[in-house]
């Protein structure tokens, strides 16, 4: 029974090392028969999107797909609801508490003012009075598109426009610092948010069409449940899991949305983030297939990744695919922080 137990011990550990270790990828594809009908398609497919992302052309853009809302992004499979990815290291409520007090809960934005000096933290409080009937809007069903090849479609959310943020942030405070007030720098292009776990993604000012700020969140409802079980008082902050209330990009793969979102600074251009240095494209723009950077290395290892990690999906089902993603998450989540941690002595 020992000697069983740790065999299936050792068999997790290794499928959470291979998940998203490009490095690994032989090795993930050695495990699964290519020869099976259904892991050819998977390979077959993501080697058409492989030979598409690598041209890396101006042209290659013109032919992508447009947008559909309502389907998964080219590319992707519908999945039945918002898996859970991170990497692994949430912050404490001490430090992140959206849910104990919600209205009092507070981002800081930063890069205000002419010269981008200003800061000034804004409670969710703020934001929603200056709300029609001072309550969070209902956001359009949103389809949240994942690069690592998952969409999961019409999620419900509340929340405020960032138009209205960024009309609050003009208005300024007039009880407040006046180093504090302003619009946002005259010369930003670029969105960047760190968040209190230390993750950070930037976006770029062209793709924030139909943006917001993502407060509430309405679980759908179980296949077995009366619909009078689900009202309109299903909505709730977002949970813990999900990050809390977040911005959302309706144009953008879902990794340029960061969780526990803390500090929002406008930047004169556009910065990399966590994903962006490890190869991920800057802009993540999912209809035109912006998964990976122009450099071809990394762009054909995460390419590879994904690939491998799908044929988990075809061969062993949804279940254990998502175990390999969210494994595979912390562990590159810890790796990074070693590499950085490493870099800094």
């Amino acid at each position: 029974m020992i000697e069983t137990r740790v065999r299936v011990s050792f068999s997790s550990f290794r499928s959470r090392l291979a998940a998203l270790l490009p490095a690994l990828g032989r090795f993930r594809l050695a495990m699964i028969d290519a020869a099976d009908p259904r892991v050819a398609r998977q390979i077959a497919q993501k080697r058409r999107l492989m030979a598409r992302d690598l041209a890396g052309s101006s042209a290659a853009d013109s032919r992508a797909e447009p947008a559909s809302p309502g389907r998964p992004a080219p590319g992707n499979h519908a999945v039945k609801r918002w898996v859970v990815l991170d990497l692994g290291g949430r912050p404490p409520s001490e430090r992140y508490d959206p849910w104990s007090s919600p209205d009092d809960h507070a981002i800081r934005f930063a890069g205000l003012g002419a010269d981008g000096a200003g800061s000034r933290l804004v409670t969710l409080r703020e934001l929603r009075e200056r709300l029609p009937n001072r309550a969070w809007a209902p956001m359009p069903p949103h389809d949240w598109h994942c690069v690592t090849g998952w969409s999961a479609l019409g999620l419900q959310l509340r929340g405020a426009p960032l138009d209205a943020v960024l009309a609050h942030l003009e208005r300024g405070d007039p009880e407040g610092d006046p180093a504090a007030r302003g619009a946002p720098r005259p010369d930003w292009t670029c969105l960047f948010q760190t968040s209190a776990d230390g993750y950070e993604t930037g976006v770029d000012r062209r793709d924030l069409a139909g943006a917001f700020l993502a407060v509430e969140w309405k679980p759908p409802a179980p296949e077995n449940a009366a619909a009078s079980d689900h009202r309109e008082t299903g909505f709730r902050v977002i949970p813990p899991e999900h990050g809390g209330p977040r911005l959302v990009f309706p144009a953008l793969f879902g990794w340029k949305s960061a969780k526990w979102l803390s500090v929002v600074e406008f930047r004169p251009a556009l910065d990399a983030g966590f994903w962006e240095r490890l190869g991920c494209h800057p802009r993540a723009r999912w209809a035109k297939g912006e998964r990976w950077a122009e450099a071809r290395g990394k762009r054909a290892a995460w390419i590879a990744a994904a690939g491998a990690t799908d044929a988990y999906r075809v061969v062993f089902g949804v279940r254990t695919w998502e175990f390999v993603m969210v494994w595979g998450g912390w562990l590159v989540g810890v790796v990074a922080r070693l590499a950085g941690a490493l870099k800094r002595r």
